[in-house]
C-alpha cells in the first residue's frame, strides 16, 4: 500500500514502524502493516510517499482507498488538548487552576497532532489545565470546576 505523509511529519516515520490500515468501506477491524520504504522525494504538494507492506489483504482490493495510521514511537512527553492552548501576543499560554484561580502559564510547544499539543516547558504533569471558556480568561481570575 502506498500512502502520502506530510513532509513536516516524515522525520518521525522510519522503516520497520508498524501501521494500522482502515479500509474506507467501513470494515470494523484494521489490517496490520509495516513501513518498508520511504521515497526520498517530496512532491509538489509537500507530501512524501511511504510504502507499507500489509500482513494480509483483508477486504482491500487493488485501487481501493484506505486510511493508514503509522505508529511512530514517542517519548513520554506531556501533552494537553489543543483547546487548552490560547495565544497572547503571539505566545502560547495554558491556564491552570490553583486555589480556584486561573493561573497564566507561558509554554513552549512541541509536536501537534491536531487534537493534542506537546508541552516542552512551562507546565508540570500534576497541574489541572483549563480546556474551555479560556479565550477571554485573565491571570488570577476566579474560576469554578464543573463537570459535564
Amino acid at each position: 500500500m502506498k500512502v502520502k505523509v506530510l513532509e513536516s511529519d516524515i522525520g518521525y516515520v522510519k522503516k520497520g514502524h508498524k501501521a494500522e490500515i482502515y479500509p474506507v468501506t467501513g470494515a470494523s477491524e484494521s489490517i496490520s502493516g509495516t513501513v518498508i520504504s520511504i521515497n526520498p522525494k517530496v512532491d509538489e504538494n509537500g507530501l512524501v510517499q511511504v510504502t507499507l507492506k500489509l500482513s494480509k489483504g483483508g477486504s482491500l482490493l487493488p485501487g481501493m482507498n484506505a486510511r493508514a495510521v503509522i505508529r511512530a514511537p514517542q517519548n513520554n512527553n506531556l501533552v494537553v488538548p489543543k483547546e487548552a492552548v490560547v495565544y497572547r501576543s503571539g505566545r502560547p499560554v495554558v491556564f491552570t487552576i490553583d486555589n480556584n484561580e486561573a493561573i497564566w502559564n507561558y509554554i513552549e510547544v512541541g509536536k501537534d497532532n491536531g487534537r493534542e499539543i506537546e508541552v516542552l516547558d512551562g507546565l508540570e504533569a500534576d497541574q489541572t489545565v483549563i480546556v474551555s471558556n479560556n479565550v477571554q480568561l485573565g491571570h488570577q481570575a476566579s474560576v469554578e470546576i464543573t463537570t459535564e
